[in-house]
């Protein structure tokens, strides 16, 4: 018995020392890095109940300190407070008489910037961006400008020099431009950086009331197909309070590039204004491969005695590198037309030549001739030839003119032969012609060209040609017959019909017919 009891007791004993065991020490995770000026609080440890921690070692961060709260699962120890410097701090701590290091690493506080916004200005204005910007750790402060591509801050370069906390600029053309200013706070060997808003520099377009040329460019004269040079080229931009500002840059010059060879005209915008200049465009004879008629000229339908009137002639010059289009320097013979019928003129340039072909008519007489070339000029083979964009020219014999844009026709429509093939136009018992280019196969594209290749044309003398008979309609007349004679008969039975069906009725009423003539 006194041995049970014994064993009871010893039991008691221990299940009295379980909770003393329980509550052994607890240790947690170092504190993360913490920003200067921002409060925050860390559990260290959890100890028992009756436990103790101390600073053993180090220093902690000025306003924080080491603070133990009990729970019910014993005393927790805790890191509280707002640092206010920056630094490294490491630190021992004795926990129920066990030392543990601890780090706490505290950041330099980043700065509050205030600053951003739109300034408008004019050009050639001052204009100063400014930003202020305090820490909470009283670190030492920089400053660096940036200049960015868009409002959104992206594609940012650096101002060189400019490390202060405003920025100077005089604006030297109008639209926006897009500055910010980076800030940091270095304290203890760390930097915390912040950005400051977006400065819009909105400069207002100039107010413009006149421009002229002030100087020429130094290159006045051109080969066809090369670029304009501006090198050299000064304006005069007029302002409406009469100053006048010089203009070296920042202006477009049209055409691009010089196709057209003779004196051209060249226009020069800046802004809501143009002005021109002349240059001379000379062409590269010795690169010409070919040329070809691009346009016909405005009259192509000529009296006998009259001269050639070249208005409207253009060609096309076929180089190495492309081509390009002409309309001077262009000799045409004959210049008089002498005989009436169809005759080829003979365009020359630099060299090479190209025809197209006229009608003269007797005075007189009546005629038709091509005022204008189809659309469409060049074709594969097995192709159906396209009128569109085709006007004929009719002349009457009193000298009337008038434009035909339909009501011909052309033969042939169906293009089979490769090669330089005729079309011809008829329209009554006149008609003329023109050429078209049919391709075996698709040409290779050598040079850039936004529509097809123009080739010389042919507009032959007006010819006599019968218009084909109308087809007989023979089949038509003889059913038309038959349903008649079909009709006819139907009638007569009807008739008969009526006769043999109604004879009693009728012979009663021709009786009383014959009795009322006796009667009178």
């Amino acid at each position: 018995m006194t041995k049970r009891l014994i064993a009871v007791g010893f039991c008691l004993l221990l299940l009295c020392s379980l909770p003393v065991f329980a509550a052994a020490d607890e240790l947690y995770p170092a504190p993360e890095p913490v920003e200067a000026g921002c409060y925050f609080e860390h559990r260290l440890a959890t100890l028992s109940a009756e436990g103790a921690a101390s600073l053993a070692e180090g220093e902690l961060p000025a306003g924080v300190e080491l603070v133990g709260e009990n729970t019910e699962q014993g005393l927790d120890i805790w890191l509280r407070g707002t640092p206010s410097a920056a630094g490294v701090y490491n630190f021992i701590v004795d926990l129920n008489g066990s030392r543990t290091m601890f780090v706490l690493t505290v950041l330099p506080a980043a700065p509050i910037v205030d600053g951003g916004g739109t300034l408008e200005c004019s050009v050639g204005d001052t204009v100063t961006l400014q930003v202020s910007a305090h820490n909470a750790d009283g670190g030492a402060m920089s400053y660096q400008w940036f200049r960015a591509a868009d409002a959104a801050g992206s594609g940012a370069v650096v101002v060189q020099g400019a490390t202060g906390s405003s920025l100077t600029i005089s604006p030297d053309r109008e639209g926006s431009s897009w500055y910010y200013c980076s800030v940091s706070n270095s304290s203890a060997g760390m930097t915390a950086t912040t950005q400051s808003g977006i400065f819009t520099v909105a400069v207002e377009m100039l107010k413009l009331a006149g421009l002229d040329v002030r100087q020429l460019p130094l290159r006045l004269e051109y080969t066809v197909g090369e670029r304009v040079d501006g090198t050299g080229l000064v304006l005069n931009a007029v302002m409406t309070d009469a100053t006048v500002r010089k203009v070296t840059d920042g202006y477009t010059l049209s055409p691009e590039f010089l196709q057209t060879v003779g004196e051209q005209t060249v226009t020069v915008s800046y802004h809501s204004l143009s002005t021109s200049f002349s240059v001379r465009v000379n062409e590269d004879e010795a690169n010409i491969k070919g040329i070809g008629v691009l346009t016909l000229p405005d009259k192509t339908a000529y009296l006998v005695g009259e001269s050639l009137a070249p208005e409207g002639l253009s060609i096309r010059v076929y180089t190495a590198s492309g081509h390009h289009d002409v309309s001077e320097g262009l000799v045409c013979s004959p210049p008089l037309f002498k005989n009436a019928g169809e005759q080829t003129v003979t365009v020359e340039y630099c060299g090479r030549t190209c025809t197209f072909a006229v009608s003269v008519a007797a005075r007189g007489e009546e005629s038709l001739s091509v005022l204008q070339l189809p659309d469409k000029k060049v074709y594969l083979r097995g192709d159906t030839l396209e009128t569109a964009g085709l006007v004929l020219k009719h002349v009457a014999a009193d000298g009337a003119e008038t434009e035909l844009r339909e009501g011909f026709r052309c033969e042939p429509m169906q293009l089979d032969t490769p090669g330089e093939q005729t079309i011809r136009a008829t329209v009554g018992e006149l008609s003329c012609s023109f050429t078209v280019t049919v391709l075996a196969e698709p040409e290779p594209s050598a040079a850039p060209s936004a529509q097809p290749s123009p080739q010389p044309s042919a507009v032959p003398a007006p010819t006599a040609a019968p218009a084909p008979p109308e087809p007989a309609h023979s089949l038509r007349g003889f059913v038309s017959w038959i349903a008649a004679a079909a009709a006819i008969a139907a009638l007569a039975v009807l008739i008969s019909w009526l006769l043999l069906t109604r004879q009693d009725r009728i012979g009663d009423w021709l009786d009383r017919r014959s009795e009322r003539r006796n009667r009178r």
